[in-house]
């Protein structure tokens, strides 16, 4: 009983998040302009840049658990809030390029 209890709670929470909309804001990040968006529709928290960001952008972003995804031409990684997190914190601690 547990366990139905804890998949219901999480089907709640999934079906809450679903119900709100995608958000995106334009930010600067390490000198190069990049749009982030909060695709509840794929449960993605996708970075978009205006080309292809440098080598130590790339790193960082692989440091973070974001992955390059072809089919949607962004930066991705899913939607939670560790990656939210890890977002504010690659924000908080950018370099200066």
């Amino acid at each position: 009983s547990q366990n139905i209890r804890s998949v219901k709670k999480r089907i709640e929470q999934l079906e809450a998040q679903k119900g709100q909309e995608t958000t995106q804001r334009q930010i600067v990040f390490m000198g190069e302009s990049m749009m982030v968006i909060e695709n509840v529709e794929l449960m993605r928290l996708q970075l978009m840049f205006d080309g292809k960001p440098d080598d130590d952008i790339r790193a960082v972003l692989k440091k973070n658990g974001f992955r390059w995804s072809p089919k949607n031409g962004t930066w991705q990684r899913q939607l939670t809030p560790n990656a939210r997190a890890a977002l504010r914190w690659m924000l908080k601690n950018q370099e200066v390029a």
